[in-house]
Order: C-alpha cells, then sequence, then structure tokens
C-alpha cells in the first residue's frame, strides 16, 4: 500500500503564530453603558425648615400678644363697664367773686354718686372729693384756703343731666383775685372727664 508522502524539510506541520495580549488594562468584553448624571440636589427640605422656623419666632408671638391683647381688653371695658359719658360745660360766669357755670350736654344721664371731682388753684391741685347733694355746697381745700363747691339738680333726679349747674365760692368771702381756678368733674368707671377753667 502506498504511504502519504512526507512533508518537505522533514519537519512538523507548521503552527501559525499566536498574537501578543493587549497592554493592561484589558479591554472590556462587555459594551459600555454610560450612567446618566445624578439630579441636582433639592432645597426644597432647607425652605420648609426656614418656614417653619419664621413661623416659630415671628407669626406665634404676634399671634399670642393679640390674644392677650384681646382679653386685656376685655377685662378693662368689657361687659359690666358702662360707656363713659359724653358732656360738657359752659364758660364759667364770674358774678360777685363767685363762679358758676352749667352743664350743657350730658348722653347718657349718670346719677351724681358716680362722680368725683378735684380743683386746680394756681397749678396745685386738691384732692379727689365726692360731689355733695343738690344744694349743699361741699367744703374742699387747695393749699390752706376753703372752697365752696355745690351741685344744683335741675331735673330734681339724682343725675347728673343737661341744665344742672356748679357754682364755687369763697369760704365767706370772694374768689382771691388774680387766680388760676381748673375744676375737673370726673366719671368713676372710666375716668371720663368734664373741664372748666377760669381766672379771677
Amino acid at each position: 500500500m502506498a504511504q502519504p508522502p512526507e512533508p518537505s524539510g522533514g519537519g512538523a506541520p507548521s503552527v501559525p503564530p499566536v498574537p501578543p495580549y493587549p497592554p493592561y488594562p484589558y479591554p472590556s468584553y462587555y459594551p459600555y453603558y454610560p450612567y446618566a448624571p445624578p439630579p441636582p440636589r433639592s432645597n426644597r427640605a432647607l425652605i420648609i425648615v426656614v418656614v417653619a422656623v419664621v413661623v416659630v419666632l415671628v407669626v406665634v408671638p404676634i399671634a399670642v400678644a393679640a390674644i392677650l391683647y384681646m382679653m386685656v381688653s376685655d377685662l378693662i371695658g368689657g361687659p359690666g363697664v358702662p360707656a363713659g359719658p359724653s358732656g360738657g360745660f359752659s364758660a364759667p360766669a364770674l358774678q360777685e367773686g363767685n363762679v358758676t357755670f352749667t352743664v350743657t350736654s350730658m348722653s347718657p344721664a349718670y346719677p351724681i354718686g358716680s362722680f368725683d371731682f378735684w380743683m386746680v388753684v394756681n397749678g396745685t391741685a386738691g384732692a379727689r372729693s365726692p360731689v355733695g347733694a343738690s344744694g349743699v355746697p361741699t367744703a374742699y381745700a387747695v393749699s390752706g384756703t376753703t372752697y365752696l363747691v355745690a351741685w344744683a339738680d335741675l331735673g330734681g333726679d339724682g343725675s347728673l343731666t343737661a341744665g344742672d349747674s356748679f357754682s364755687v365760692a369763697g369760704n365767706g368771702r370772694p374768689l382771691p383775685p388774680r387766680t388760676d381756678f381748673t375744676f375737673e368733674l370726673r366719671y368713676v368707671p372710666t375716668s371720663t372727664l368734664m373741664v372748666a377753667s377760669w381766672w379771677t
């Protein structure tokens, strides 16, 4: 039987050369997918914190102060405290050394016991005093000098009304000359004042 011919040169069959390994780092055998950039940071939480702090430090104290103000206002001028009267005096009339002035208006009318008065003579104030009964002079002293203050109840109902009058006289003698007088009538529950001033 015939044998296959020997390769020429008498050696082993030739093998193709192996290509060299690529340098480090080795390339990836998987396809590259780029990552999406991270979303921008939100300041929403910080804004919420700032708003909460402003509410606590500013709005809440204002609301509490408003509530306290309303509560105190109700205590001072709430139900049970009558409104102050609105009224006035005429210009004082000086006659024979004594002075008289009339209540020109008074609304509403209140009992005379709700009022007191004091006088200021040449800048010196006397003490507060209740108003006496109609036609009964009240002895009132300022700086050692006694004056007689009287109320005349025109309506006879015991209340201060328009048409009533007050008189201020010296004690057995005329009012001192060249003297500045101020008479202040006060409605006690609300400290509402009616004032008459004159010069002798």
